[in-house]
């Protein structure tokens, strides 16, 4: 039997109240276990299970030791440290809600209406204005950053993908 992958997809629009609780959409819930990481990402809260939280900060962590220049081990610790400082475990409670902490809420602009927004391993917490705006307005300098930080952070390297598929 082929093993279970967490795969989330879609854009899932809902609302936090002004204690920082949310109710998670029923497919993300469907998709966590009893836990869950929330970690801050760029103009969003990250949200993962146990394990690609751990296979992330992993990478960071990868991309510390294989720093090559000061540079280059200045900008994977600020990523390492940026990522793991403020992240926190999480669980639902019986009605499906989570509470984003205070630090998250303010880092992204949580407040009202917000979308989770599936990326495959992980769900992003977004301010759902921010939401639509980053999505069409992407410039070319904005772009390159993007690929920068999913070549050190979010990106397996080759070796990892073919340890991850092999029987």
């Amino acid at each position: 039997m082929a093993e279970k992958r967490t795969r989330f997809v879609g854009a899932h629009p809902h609302a936090i109240d002004d204690k920082g609780r949310t109710v998670l959409p029923a497919k993300i819930r469907n998709q966590l276990g009893e836990t869950a990481i929330l970690a801050r990402l760029d103009d969003c809260v990250g949200l993962f299970n146990p394990e690609d939280w751990d296979d992330v900060a992993e990478r960071l962590q990868l991309a510390v030791d294989e720093a090559e220049t000061d540079a280059e081990l200045r900008v994977a610790m600020r990523a390492l440290r940026m990522f793991t400082s403020e992240s926190v475990e999480v669980s639902p409670d019986q009605q499906g809600r989570i509470v984003i902490p205070a630090t998250l809420r303010e880092h992204a602009d949580l407040n009202g209406e917000l979308v989770s927004h599936g990326v495959v391993t992980r769900t992003e917490i977004w301010n759902r204005e921010r939401f639509y705006a980053a999505n069409q307005a992407m410039d070319e300098t904005e772009e390159e950053e993007a690929r920068y930080g999913v070549r050190k952070g979010l990106q397996r390297s080759p070796a990892e993908r073919a340890r991850a598929s092999a029987p």
